[in-house]
């Protein structure tokens, strides 16, 4: 059988337990220091206690340590890995080869930012030791079917949420603008920032638009697809987005994924328990920038950026018809609430955005009274970008995951009884002693009071299916029934918890090198990750590009995609692009855009 993961970001332990409670088969949440968000720090404690309720379902925890180390941070890292090796979390996320070189007794996963994005790369870190390999968004099916061609490493995937422009990891925008770099956990997110697009003949050919920031990725039609290209963990992004993102976006994957694995046999998914939610999932009515499915049909005529806002845009409404003083008139079978939130693009091309105060229908139209409404115009196109009523549905909504389990009663000729409890994963339980039991002076009673009782699972993670009565029942009081109750299952719990067991740690490995030398974007800041390399053969190993002492970062390729500007604006030179150069500026820096049209690339050089 194969085991399909959906992997969804916790902020806390709050967020935590309701991506679990929601339909999560494992989480990754971030470590105290050394995640790649700086604004999502979790204590030790707090990670234990995520850590013991996430296993109570099989549910794994993986943790981000994901940022490069300097030196003078080696020791305090490895300290933190080891405590959490020790509290039981199931894996630690890196991107730094000197986890490699701590000596651990916990699987390690190649973060995204080691940007694995070639078979040949893959198998490095397959090799050198790590159990699982999370592969770079800009992918396509037949890549995903390449690499699983020439590994055995488990393989995740991004399946929805923001996308980075560049290869992860590679990414020196934000050092070199302001010294703020993802790979230390502290982007500054220049790809969401607006830029002019200049021609070498220093024309503007586009004025202040979001150049490089991309529409959200959502891949829950192709779930059939990347299952079949050897994907097995479904990776949210999303670990600084709000609760009502959190459990609508996992809701939508778990009925996705779980309507496909019933399809199939050779299917299973990785964790137990069924969750209710008390809302409708659907992915457009939190925060989205709108969707794309990216590169994962490979090259498309399709449009990736969104130019006019880095902000959320969310569900397309309708044109204005009319514009009155107080008021907008729209076509449209959607209804608003109050505090509501819209945005447009004017007949300039520019973004704004407002509150609903009220609306009212009349007949097929419906009347809007925003709090703004300058800038709004007849032929706009208005959507909404925070519906209040859904949000507040699905924060509020009790989201409830039972594990279902079975209660077995036997009652013996001599009027003893002996209780099991046992639930889906085979754990189980029993109660007995030797008191003699009166007889029940009414037998269908009896039998109807134990299965109402033993039926009950309260405020525990068990939904009792079943209470199956072997032998004549014998009298028993009701607060004996519940106090019996209470305790199988409590001992079921902590049975099923101390069974719990973390896959085993690979074998650190030096492969072969998977290229000649390694440059700057290898991201080597410390003597353990250069040891490393060096025990591998590399040579020649350069300095990353944070631990150097730059006056300025001029002719160095800051960035590299398969998104390219030129084809977003349907200048691709392949296809008769008329532009010799082109180049983009922000605050009075400039950077120019270099094409390789071979590979599909676009680099970002600042000058």
């Amino acid at each position: 059988m194969i085991k399909i993961e959906l992997l969804a970001p916790a902020k806390n332990y709050e967020y935590g337990v309701a991506a679990i409670n929601a339909g999560a088969d494992a989480i990754y949440i971030g470590a105290p220091k050394f995640g790649a968000r700086h604004g999502a720090t979790n204590s030790l404690e707090d990670i234990e206690r995520l850590t013991n309720y996430a296993h109570l379902f099989g549910v794994k925890v993986f943790v981000t340590l994901n940022t490069v180390l300097f030196d003078s941070e080696l020791d305090s890292a490895r300290d933190i890995a080891v405590s959490l090796s020790r509290i039981g979390v199931d894996a630690l996320i890196v991107q730094d080869m000197a986890y490699l070189m701590f000596g651990l007794d916990i699987p390690l996963h190649a973060s995204t930012q080691a940007a694995a994005l070639t078979p040949e790369k893959v198998l490095f870190y397959q090799e050198a030791g790590f159990e699982r390999v999370i592969l770079e968004r800009a992918m396509s099916i037949d890549d995903f079917k390449a690499i699983r061609k020439e590994t055995t490493v488990e393989l995740e995937a991004f399946v929805h949420g923001a996308i980075c422009v560049s290869y992860s990891g590679q990414c020196y925008m934000g050092q070199a603008i302001s010294g703020r770099s993802g790979n230390r956990g502290t982007c500054s997110q220049p790809c969401r920032s607006t830029y002019n697009l200049i021609d070498e003949k220093e024309n503007v050919i586009i004025r202040n638009k979001h150049l490089l920031s991309l529409l959200d990725l959502n891949l829950s039609s192709y779930i059939p697809q990347i299952i079949d290209s050897g994907i097995t963990s479904f990776k949210i992004e999303g670990r600084l987005k709000d609760i009502s993102y959190l459990k609508n976006s996992v809701a939508h994957y778990r009925k996705k994924l779980d309507e496909y694995i019933s399809s199939r046999e050779d299917l299973i998914r990785s964790s137990d328990g069924i969750s209710s939610v008390g809302f409708i999932p659907n992915p457009i009515n939190t925060f989205s920038r709108r969707f794309t499915s990216y590169f994962i049909e490979g090259k498309k005529d399709i449009k990736f950026a969104s130019l006019h806002t880095a902000k959320a845009l969310g569900q397309e409404i309708g044109k204005i018809e009319r514009v009155d003083k107080d008021s907008i008139t729209i076509k449209s079978d959607f209804d608003f609430s109050g505090g509501d939130g819209v945005c447009y693009i004017d007949k300039w091309g520019n973004f704004g955005g407002t509150n609903i105060n009220s609306s009212r229908r009349d007949g097929d139209r419906v009347v809007l009274y925003p709090n703004v409404i300058s800038g709004m115009s007849v032929g706009a196109m208005i959507y909404r970008n925070s519906d209040k009523k859904y949000i507040d549905e699905v924060t509020s909504s009790k989201v409830v995951r039972k594990v279902d389990a079975r209660i077995v009663l036997t009652f013996s000729d001599d009027r003893k009884v002996s209780i099991k409890g046992i639930d889906v994963r085979g754990t189980s339980v029993h109660y007995s002693d030797n008191v003699i039991l009166d007889e029940a002076k009414n037998v269908e009673r009896a039998i109807d009071t134990f299965k109402t009782q033993l039926s009950k699972s309260g405020d525990t993670i068990y939904n009792i299916t079943d209470v199956e009565i072997i032998g004549e029942p014998c009298f028993m009081s009701v607060s004996t029934i519940n106090n019996i109750r209470r305790e199988l299952l409590d001992n079921l719990q902590s049975k099923r918890l101390s069974e719990y067991n973390r896959n085993e740690k690979g074998t650190v490995n030096f492969p072969v090198p998977y290229c000649d030398r390694l440059s700057y974007k290898a991201n080597v800041t410390n003597r353990l990750s250069r040891e490393f390399y060096s025990k591998c053969g590399y040579k020649n190993i350069e300095e990353g590009i944070e631990s150097r002492d730059f006056s300025n970062y001029s002719n160095i390729d800051l960035m590299t995609t398969r998104y390219c500007v030129r084809k977003e604006i349907g200048e691709c030179l392949l296809e008769g692009g008329k532009y010799k150069s082109l180049y983009i500026e922000n605050n009075g820096s400039r950077f120019e855009l270099k094409f390789d049209c071979v590979k599909c690339e676009m680099k970002i050089i600042k000058i």
